[in-house]
This record gives C-alpha cells, structure tokens and sequence, in this order.
C-alpha cells in the first residue's frame, strides 16, 4: 500500500485538484478507492486536502460517507466523518474533556 500512497502524494504535489478526480467508467474517487481498500494512511491523505470533497458521487450515488459501510476501521470511519460533517466534528471536539 506504500506505492499507492507514494503516487497520490505525488499526484497531489503536481496538481492538488486531482484530489477530487473521478474514475470516468465508475465515476468514483481516490478516496472512494482508499476507504474500500481499508488504506486509512491514504484516507487521512486524501481527507486533509482542503479542496477533498467527500460529497462527490459515483455512478451508483455513493459518496465516500456511504463508502463507511465497507470498513471497520475506526480511524478511517472518524478521518471521513470529520471531513464530512466538520460542523459535528467541531460540537465533538467541544464536548470532550
């Protein structure tokens, strides 16, 4: 998994809007792809980008929240919800000691 996260850093140096680049037969994103693969490096990667959006859609309607269904891993299920909801991410943060 150490190439794949050699080649999005850098895809992301050479063009950081490729952060949001979508496959044209399936329509999904890198971070998609990361969340499936249970690559949570990629995933925290990809999520700390400020231009990741992660409301992008496939070509099935899935964003990469939807994605979640597929992983157990709880880092890569709190990376993607922060990024998501960064508003209920924030009310979180606040609540802990």
């Amino acid at each position: 998994m150490a190439g794949n996260l050699d080649r999005a850093i850098a895809c992301l140096k050479s063009d950081p809007g490729c952060v949001n680049a979508q496959d044209a037969a399936t329509g999904v994103t890198a971070l998609h792809v990361a969340i499936v693969m249970q690559d949570a490096q990629l995933v925290a990667l990809l999520v700390a980008q400020p231009d990741c959006d992660p409301w992008i859609r496939d070509h099935m309607n899935r964003a990469a929240p939807d994605m979640l269904i597929y992983t157990r891993n709880r880092t890569i299920f709190d990376a993607v919800t922060a990024k998501a909801y960064p508003e209920a991410e924030k009310m979180w943060q606040e609540l802990k000691p």
